[in-house]
């Protein structure tokens, strides 16, 4: 995990073709980082060592971000120095040349100027069964297992022979796991450094060219020793590396086939610069692949803040991370959560934000509470309830992201509409004729019926998914084609209905019913510094939809003495209103229940002269 303070950051990956050479390269290395810091850098650096003349800075066209040359073998202490002065985990992204830093930062504000919301999928909440099994079968236990396996190496750099040893272990682990399964594979991505990066591919069926991704990063580090130090990781990221582990065994477990292809992936030397997420998403961008929602789990093992999950709004997309605390709300209403920034360089989605994919980052903790032990070795504690909690939010994503093989939803022209007729439907004896009708949150009085026509059409109609002869939430099954459902509480989403003909049907009409209720938006209003000469009137007016249940009118503040008049259809006088507290002073209230739709006038006479008045006028 990279910690960053909180600043406003843009981000975007570099456009490779190739992987980047980071050892090979003796000279120079590239880095992107927010100008503070790299100028308190060199001038640290130039006290130390002041003839080290390959030391520079370089502005980038973005003001958020300046280039800095340092020398490869000084990235550790870059980092360590990001730790120790700005409480980051890194918080830069590394580059072997100045070509490629300028294409990074070019990209970089390519992204800026995109709307990314615009990208993002079409996000729905239908598939409770799937999402229910798989989070039902999360384990702590088997979380605790993984965290005390991938803790046990000495370190996980990604240079380091443990740090490769780590990959290896993670690979014939989640081998293991999906042995029963001939449509998963588990390969290495392999990069110029000795540790690769692990994926995981669960194969689509009907949309696999669709990709939904989750990963977290496998590698550790020491900040004191990095490449020799003891660092074993617990909670940055083994605890990751865990909850990616429990979402492919339960995927597995579940028998959990799905439409759109998922990708797991553990990332390579994420705590040196994002290098492995890097390479692998600009791998994915260069080939053209629809990688269609990111979610990074990075750090999941420490309860470090009153919010048992915190969405980071960084290097992020805002539609999937609301998208996520929906799951929440849906799926896991007993878990908090709120929202927090990372900084530059955070972790790895930024490189998949970096390259104009949807990408999210659900954290254990606020920044401010960040845990104090990780890049140290006595990183070795882990709460397994805590980090179950990532793991639940993440077989929900998948579920929901991915739905299920076999599910596909009806074309475009199967799509009903509140009130609106489909005629002509016919069939063969025992055909069946999907449609679906979205109903939303605030419907009521929902219904279906066919009528007309010729030969016997059964009706038939489930909510989330197709319904069957034997699997439906309302069934009509007369000897006509006279059939009616009535849904007694609408539910917000997709209501799939089947038209059976018993025996042949020719010219049968279907239509689908409810009634919308019209939300009414609350009223918040305030006039401020308000002046009455005495025996003189200040008018105000507001005009009120059918549906509130109160107005409340509240003066307050300022001298003098100002008396308050409401009345309704007409301006108030001494002697015609609906409401006069008549008070000494300037605080009165007046409030109305159930009032009239139609204009409320709301006027200020002056007992004597008063002024710097607050009038507040609300309605629910």
């Amino acid at each position: 995990m990279k910690h960053a303070i909180k600043i406003m950051l843009f981000s975007a990956s570099t456009l490779l073709l190739t992987q980047p050479s980071y050892a090979q390269d003796t000279e120079s290395v590239w880095v992107t980082i927010d100008p503070v810091a790299a100028k308190h850098y060199k001038q640290v650096q130039n006290s130390l060592k002041p003839n080290d003349e390959l030391l520079s800075i370089q502005d980038t066209t973005l003001q958020t971000v300046n280039l800095l040359k340092i020398r490869p073998a000084n990235i550790a202490h870059l980092s360590e120095f990001m730790h120790d002065n700005y409480h980051r985990c890194g918080g830069f992204v590394a580059h072997d040349s100045l070509i490629e830093a300028n294409e990074y930062t070019q990209q970089l504000a390519s992204v800026q100027n995109q709307n990314l919301s615009a990208l993002a999928a079409t996000y729905s909440i239908n598939n409770p069964q799937t999402t229910q099994q798989l989070i039902n079968s999360i384990s702590p236990n088997n979380l605790t297992n993984t965290v005390n396996s991938m803790s046990s190496f000495y370190n996980r750099y990604y240079t380091a022979q443990t740090g490769v040893d780590a990959s290896q272990w993670l690979k014939d682990y989640w081998q293991q796991l999906a042995a029963t399964r001939n449509d998963i594979n588990v390969d290495y991505f392999t990069h110029s450094w000795a540790q690769s990066s692990v994926i995981v591919t669960i194969a689509g069926d009907e949309e696999a060219d669709e990709i939904v991704i989750i990963g977290g990063h496998l590698d550790s580090i020491n900040q004191s020793n990095p490449s020799n130090g003891r660092s074993p990781g617990a909670d940055d990221n083994a605890s990751g590396i865990a909850v990616l582990s429990e979402v492919l065994r339960s995927i597995v477990e579940n028998d959990y086939k799905p439409q759109k292809t998922i990708h797991i992936m553990a990332f390579a030397a994420e705590e040196v610069g994002l290098r492995g997420s890097k390479d692998i998403a600009s791998s994915y961008k260069s080939q053209g692949k629809n990688v269609i929602g990111m979610v990074q789990f990075d750090m999941t093992g420490n309860n470090g803040s009153s919010e048992d999950i915190v969405m980071m709004t960084d290097y992020t997309t805002n539609a999937q991370n609301q998208f996520l605390g929906q799951l929440i709300d849906t799926y896991l209403p007993s878990i908090t959560y709120g929202f927090d920034q990372c900084g530059y360089g955070c972790s790895d989605h930024a490189s998949w934000y970096q390259q104009g994919f949807a990408a999210s980052m659900p954290f254990e903790s606020r920044m401010a509470d960040i845990n104090p032990l990780i890049h140290t070795q006595n990183d070795a504690n882990f709460d397994a309830d805590h980090a179950s909690k990532f793991a639940k939010l993440a077989v929900s994503y998948l579920a929901e992201m991915a739905k299920n093989a076999g599910d596909i939803m009806p074309p475009a022209n199967n799509e009903l509409q509140n009130g609106v007729a489909v005629s002509g439907l016919a069939g063969d004896a025992k055909a069946q004729l999907i449609y679906t009708l979205q109903v939303p949150n605030n419907a009521s009085n929902l219904n279906f019926t066919t009528s007309g026509g010729s030969g016997d059409a059964d009706l038939y109609v489930k909510f989330n998914t197709a319904p069957t002869l034997e699997n439906f939430d309302c069934k009509s099954t007369t000897s006509s084609s006279n059939e009616r459902c009535d849904i007694a509480s609408a539910q917000n989403g997709i209501y799939y209905v089947m038209v059976e003909a018993w025996n042949a049907i020719a010219n049968v009409s279907l239509i689908a019913n409810y009634n919308e209720t019209t939300a009414i938006e609350p009223i918040n209003r305030t006039e401020t510094d308000i002046s009455v000469a005495t025996g003189d009137w200040g008018r105000f007016t507001q005009d009120l939809e059918a549906g509130y249940s109160s107005l409340n009118i509240t003066m307050a503040g300022g001298s003098g003495d100002a008396d308050l008049y409401m009345n309704f259809a007409s301006q108030s006088t001494e002697s015609v209103y609906q409401c006069r507290p008549y008070k000494n002073g300037n605080a009165e209230t007046c409030s109305i229940t159930n009032p009239q739709a139609g204009k409320w006038y709301i006027d200020l006479k002056g007992y004597s002269a008063a002024s710097g008045i607050t009038l507040t006028i609300n309605a629910q």
